[in-house]
């Protein structure tokens, strides 16, 4: 996010293209995807997990 701020304060600043803020927001999206890949790919694991133990184990943070 940072590197997106940078180029379009640049931009804005005149001391770059618009081609340097789009790159920016393309590599921006590009890691946020995968970011929410990585979180589907965890989720899935704890599904199968939990269908693994039997499914009848309660996650710890509702235990009481």
């Amino acid at each position: 996010r940072l590197a997106l701020k940078l180029a379009r304060a640049a931009y804005h600043k005149a001391s770059t293209d618009f081609n340097t803020v789009l790159r920016a927001e393309e590599e921006l999206n590009s890691i946020e995807f995968a970011y929410l890949q990585n979180i589907v790919r965890l989720q899935t694991a704890q599904i199968n997990l939990y269908k693994a133990l039997g499914g009848n184990v309660v996650p710890p943070r509702e235990q009481k």
